[in-house]
């Protein structure tokens, strides 16, 4: 009797984990793999939907570029400041919830900048060029109010042809 009870005891507890155990850890049901070929594919379309993600960036006059966003007041204090460089077609753009008329200074900035003013209409009113770090303590700010400023290495602007009047396409941004 008690090697019966052993027995129907030890079927129960096989079933038990044939049924409700987890079929995978005791490959008793294979996992199905794509070939290689296909994995490397399947990898190859995700790299690319990545890449698509609209990233924020900035068009004027035709030149694209990659935005660093500050939007919080923490991030507009802190700025490029300690910044050792601002890669080529970067900007910093500052959003503003409401037109205003901000005050930028360099402190602790390491290197020099253009800034293009911005207003609620995406056209640029003025650009403050060269603003160099020794400038510090001097503060600059728009001639009228700006929804935005983008700040952009020393030079861009003039190189790129940028003028009072021009239009900024944002992308990916609001």
């Amino acid at each position: 009797m008690n090697y019966f009870l052993l027995a129907v005891f030890a079927l129960v507890l096989i079933w038990g984990i044939f049924f409700w155990g987890d079929p995978i850890s005791f490959n008793l049901v294979p996992r199905a793999r794509a070939p290689v070929q296909q994995q490397d594919s399947i990898r190859e379309q995700i790299v690319q939907v990545l890449e698509q993600q609209v990233r924020p960036s900035a068009t004027i006059k035709e030149t694209q570029l990659e935005l660093e966003l500050a939007r919080t007041p923490e991030e507009q204090s802190q700025g490029l400041s300690q910044r050792e460089l601002l890669p080529e077609n970067t900007a910093m753009l500052f959003v503003y919830e409401e037109p205003t008329i901000p005050g930028f200074w360099m402190k602790d900035m390491n290197f020099a900048l253009d800034m293009i003013w911005v207003d609620q209409n995406n056209a640029i009113i003025a650009v403050s060029e060269n603003v160099a770090p020794e400038s510090y303590p001097e503060i600059f700010f728009p001639p009228s109010l700006v929804k935005y400023v983008l700040e952009v290495n020393a030079g861009w602007a003039q190189a790129h042809g940028v003028t009072v009047g021009d239009t900024v396409v944002f992308n990916g941004v609001f």
